[in-house]
């Protein structure tokens, strides 16, 4: 195999270097569960940041559902003066929006996950990910390909071991609760410790 750096590594080299440091390395349960809790934190922290953000935009909110009753108050006074019929789109637009207001939601983090609750899930993934790294070549690049998605390795020059190679893969774990209020579903924790959301 050829790299931009103009290293070459022969294919079975390469991937047997591959499939044994994924499977002695990296499906490894407590390994996954690592990466799990680290992205836990990361969303966990966007979602507070997120949460942050939507109070501030809750207090102009406030100020604007009183803006609303205000305008109310006064189309009702000219309703009521004979103006019905040309007041009533506006207020049934500012009554909509007032209720849409009302009903946005409270932000929340995931705070609370309990990690060791899905401890059997994750050991179950990865007894079957590694069963699939000792399987033939066939079976073994079919496994490898579903880690490494569309992204790609690369092989660098290594003092020590002649080369290195360095990539992201991609475990899905997904528990059967895993729904999100806005119909997103958690599909997955990346090797880096992120994680990416899909909508049904």
């Amino acid at each position: 195999m050829v790299c931009g750096n103009a290293q070459r590594v022969p294919r079975t080299e390469l991937e047997e270097r591959i499939f044994g440091a994924i499977r002695e390395r990296i499906l490894v349960p407590e390994m996954v569960l690592y990466t799990v809790e680290r992205a836990l934190v990361l969303v966990d922290a966007g979602l507070r940041d997120r949460a942050d953000r939507l109070d501030h935009h809750h207090l102009r909110d406030d100020g604007r559902l009183d803006e609303i009753e205000e305008e109310l108050a006064t189309l009702r006074r000219m309703a009521e003066r004979g103006r019905a019929p040309a007041v009533a789109p506006l207020m049934a637009e500012l009554e909509q929006e007032r209720a849409e207001l009302l009903a946005a939601p409270a932000p929340q983090g995931i705070a609370g996950v309990n990690v060791s609750a899905i401890r059997p899930l994750v050991e179950a993934r990865v007894l079957e990910m590694r069963e699939a790294f000792e399987g033939s070549p066939e079976k073994r690049r079919d496994a490898f390909r579903a880690l490494l998605g569309d992204r790609r390795m690369r092989v660098y020059p290594d003092p020590d071991r002649c080369f290195r190679i360095e990539g992201l893969f991609e475990l899905a774990l997904e528990t059967p609760t895993a729904r999100l209020p806005d119909g997103l579903r958690a599909v997955g924790f990346t090797g880096s410790g992120g994680g990416r959301y899909a909508r049904d």
